[in-house]
């Protein structure tokens, strides 16, 4: 694809344009196909309106900026546009006189559990004509702000005339009735551009900047009045949050606007259980999906009941969750000053308690008493499909930085008593991963030793430095390994060339310890680029001296060479990319902060 990036960070596709886009919001995001608006989906209602059909075809150039875009054919001009603070969207025309606007109205939600295919929902909608306005519910319409509509037809698929106004203007709102969409949107790119205003950065580096750090603040959504993180366009339904996703999306919205982390603390705190485990994420349920799984629970297949233990979870018993969250709070408390979060009360006590639940889990969870605790033979961490068992560098990392953080936090409170016996278990936690999981021959640590021994480099071992639980005399030795083998301008072994940085090389030795789309080399947590464990290995080279410009950009330039303007979540060169507008992959905005 031929495109420009503007001085400003805009970017501009010539001739051939990206095959999907997303503008999304508090409540709904729009998905643009071939540059035109396809469908809108919503929180609330599910998938809203799909099959757009507009008689616009975009022929010259496309410009696209955060939450915006627009679209010439030589004679006309159109602009699609939100703002992620904002509950609808406006699409705008000029230089048109009449325009065919047709959809299907679908009000459904698709609800799915972890291992329980997914089934529709449907929601009940009106279609009502008001005026110059389309009113599907309250908080659903399309909206005429300039011209008329002519030739109305309702029905299973809704279809009119639009005209222009004197000056052959058409303005469309979509979602809540809102005004000044356009100036929000610029209001907000300006206050993107503002964060980096002083910074000596290319103009790929601020392009990369201005996306991700959108994504971030994009993936912040309105669940019936409590703010919380999305993880991504392909993990919109049913409503939930995950404990490692919004951990790292939440990084450059801290950096900000550290406040904010309290919505998204006190929300991940409804899915603790008593017993200190918590799932991968917690889900928002509507009455329609919650009167579904009460009346259908007991006829669950057995795998779905395994993995679904409680009415919040997602994918229940998730063994990084706890430790994220108690690192994020950690992190809250420290940007904020804000003790009373520890006050805050649950069914299963305050969020204080809950720290002491994690920790004695961890604990319960060591077989041969050297502290670390060993993984059950499943696949319950980011690795989602594959099963590592018994010690895992990836989920030891997090356990020891979360004893640490917590006996910050009991520091801070007067627990000095109970802050130290905290804190002398993690200094005999880092002694013994350092002294369990270094491989001296390798030069690196080791991914896990449980049923084998995995002694490939992963990149998520990368959490053992940044985390500074890596003994110093490893950390650049683990680097320099990372910077031979897993970034492929330098690894001649791996067959496409340059093309960003491999989650794994070599590839996992055992096939029976992985399914589905990891089975295959090069694929997902096989050996993909992960642009969020991109962003992190680039943070830690940084920090530590050394080059980290290509970890930090080529997965980026990659992606705009493909058109995957909205950051994605992971890509290899032979299989097909993962989700757009991925929140954590908004990571990689820290460094430029």
């Amino acid at each position: 694809m031929y495109y420009k990036i503007e001085e400003d960070g805009n970017l501009t596709y010539f001739q051939i344009f990206p095959k999907e886009y997303i503008i999304s919001n508090r409540s709904s995001t729009m998905l643009l196909k071939n540059c035109m608006p396809f469908s809108v989906f919503s929180n609330k209602y599910g998938t809203v309106i799909s099959k757009i059909r507009l008689n616009f075809y975009p022929s010259q150039r496309v410009k696209f900026w955060p939450d915006g875009m627009s679209a010439n054919n030589g004679l006309s001009k159109m602009s699609v546009m939100s703002d992620p603070s904002a509950y609808s969207f406006l699409v705008k025309f000029k230089n048109l006189k009449n325009l065919v606007f047709s959809f299907t109205p679908v009000f459904k939600k698709e609800f799915k559990l972890p291992f329980f295919d997914k089934i529709e929902i449907p929601i009940s909608y009106q279609q009502e004509v008001e005026n110059k306005c389309l009113a599907f519910a309250d908080d659903f319409k399309i909206i005429i702000k300039k011209g008329e509509i002519r030739d109305l037809i309702k029905g299973e698929k809704v279809a009119f005339v639009l005209r222009s106004d004197e000056n052959n203007e058409i303005e469309i709102i979509i979602g809540k009735e809102e005004n000044n969409l356009e100036k929000k949107n610029t209001e907000y790119i300006n206050y993107l551009k503002s964060l980096i205003q002083n910074k000596d950065l290319s103009e790929l580096e601020k392009s990369e900047f201005l996306f991700t750090m959108h994504t971030a603040f994009s993936s912040i959504k309105d669940y019936d009045g409590n703010l919380a993180l999305a993880a991504g366009v392909n993990y919109s339904f049913p409503n939930r949050t995950y404990f490692r996703d919004s951990f790292w999306t939440i990084q450059p919205i801290i950096k900000v606007d550290p406040k904010f982390a309290k919505n998204q603390i006190l929300f991940l705190s409804e899915g603790f259980h008593e017993d200190g485990s918590c799932p991968s994420g917690v889900m928002k349920l509507g009455e329609e999906e919650l009167a579904f799984i009460r009346s259908k629970k007991n006829m669950l297949p057995k795998k779905a009941k395994e993995f679904y233990k409680y009415e919040k979870d997602w994918w229940s018993n998730h063994h990084d969750s706890g430790g994220y969250y108690i690192i994020l709070l950690s992190d809250y408390i420290n940007n904020t000053g804000d003790l009373s979060i520890l006050k805050e009360r649950f069914p299963d006590g305050t969020v204080l308690d809950k720290i002491g639940n994690i920790l004695k889990r961890y604990i319960s969870l060591d077989i041969d008493n050297d502290l670390l605790f060993e993984k059950p033979y499943d696949s319950n961490d980011w690795a989602d499909n594959v099963y590592r068992n018994g010690a895992v560098t990836y989920d030891l990392a997090i356990q020891i930085k979360a004893f640490e953080e917590a006996s910050s936090i009991y520091d801070l409170i007067g627990e000095e008593k109970i802050a130290e016996d905290i804190r002398e278990k993690y200094r005999i936690m880092k002694h013994n991963f350092n002294k369990k999981m270094w491989n001296e021959k390798k030069g690196y640590f080791n991914d896990f030793i449980g049923d084998y021994l995995e002694d490939h480099l992963n990149i998520d071992t990368i959490l053992a430095l940044l985390f500074d639980i890596a003994d110093e005399d490893k950390k650049r030795k683990t680097l320099n390994a990372m910077e031979r083998l897993l970034e492929t301008k330098n690894n001649k072994e791996q067959k496409f060339e340059d093309w960003g940085v491999m989650s794994v090389w070599p590839f996992f030795k055992s096939k029976k310890h992985l399914f589905s789309k990891s089975i295959f080399p090069y694929r997902y947590h096989n050996g993909s680029d992960w642009p969020y464990l991109s962003s992190i290995y680039a943070l830690v080279k940084k920090r530590e001296g050394m080059d980290y410009r290509y970890p930090l950009t080529r997965w980026w330039e990659y992606s705009l060479e493909k058109g995957w303007i909205n950051p994605v979540e992971y890509y290899s060169p032979i299989y097909a990319r993962g989700s757009l507008n991925q929140g954590w992959s908004s990571l990689a905005a820290t460094l430029f902060l």
